[in-house]
């Protein structure tokens, strides 16, 4: 990873560019130039102003980092992939009133300045990824894939819903736990038709490669995770599903007897789709997810 050499000083734009930030962190410091488009660019026609934008002015000024030509060498997926850039989590943690010095510097993410930085921050329960996970990438961005649908319908009803806190699998992991199972995502959303009331949600993004035997343990992990103080500490609440997003298409409908058999009549816990689905849908009022044990699909929010 490195911050582009060449570029411009940079005025943030506060409509944009803060928000811009404040997602990458929201979603444990890792982009991709697709999430960003869609995002924040939703109109353009090409990606000139995105990168102009991205590469030579908040990379340029250490807000955003950017995948080198190295790293496309020894990674082919990670062209296009972005994390938060050491001033980046500055303004992003004093926006949320911390208290952290400005690096002198930029450096690299292995230099003694991000060092420094990442180490006030940590005390202060701040966390966000410097580099990505690069076995995991992949895992990683289609994670992110069903945030930003999430995001796009939740704006296709302007006033009605609203997301009030996204999780990111890196923050359950910071935090010392003897569960075997942690969701890759945790997120709260609210219905201003239902006031006061606020659906919670654990995401798991399944890879499909699982045994039978191993499917029913992740299921009955999941589950163990539910009951938890952890879980309990997160969501103030135990209430909620988990939603099990399935990378490939095929296969939902073999599993969904087998959630039934991991948990019994806990089954309605479970809510199960396909990526596919998520992305082509909208997938808080479009009937997409499938309930052990019943024949029809449902909605999201509105069933």
């Amino acid at each position: 990873m490195e911050y582009a050499p060449k570029g411009d000083n940079i005025s943030l734009d506060s409509k944009r560019d803060v928000p811009l930030l404040q997602t990458i962190y929201q979603l444990g410091g890792i982009i991709h130039k697709r999430h960003l488009k869609v995002l924040f660019w939703p109109n353009a026609v090409t990606d000139r102003a995105l990168e102009k934008r991205v590469n030579e002015k908040l990379s340029h000024n250490g807000y955003i980092l950017r995948t080198s030509e190295a790293d496309h060498e020894e990674h082919p997926m990670s062209e296009g992939v972005y994390c938060l850039g050491i001033r980046g989590a500055v303004l992003v943690a004093k926006a949320q009133g911390l208290s952290v010095a400005e690096p002198e510097t930029l450096g690299t993410p292995d230099d003694k300045p991000h060092r420094n930085v990442l180490n006030q921050l940590k005390k202060q329960d701040f966390y966000w990824r410097r580099v990505p996970n690069w076995e995991g990438l992949p895992h990683d961005l289609k994670v992110i894939d069903v945030y930003v649908a999430l995001r796009r319908a939740i704006e296709a009803q302007p006033g009605r819903f609203h997301l009030l806190q996204w999780v990111h699998e890196g923050a359950f992991r910071h935090k010392s736990s003897e569960l075997q199972t942690l969701p890759d995502a945790y997120l709260k959303i609210s219905d201003t038709s239902r006031p006061g009331l606020a659906a919670r949600f654990l995401i798991e993004m399944d890879r499909g490669n699982y045994t039978h035997d191993t499917f029913i343990a992740k299921i009955k992990g999941e589950l163990e995770y539910f009951y938890s103080p952890a879980y309990l500490d997160l969501a103030k609440h135990v209430a909620g599903r988990w939603l099990i997003v399935f990378e490939k298409e095929g296969g939902m409908e073999n599993l969904l007897p087998k959630i039934a058999t991991a948990v019994g009549d806990a089954s309605y816990l479970f809510l199960t789709s396909s990526l596919d689905q998520v992305m082509k849908s909208n997938p808080i009022t479009d009937a997409i997810w499938h309930q052990p044990g019943e024949e029809k699909p449902r909605t999201l929010l509105l069933d």
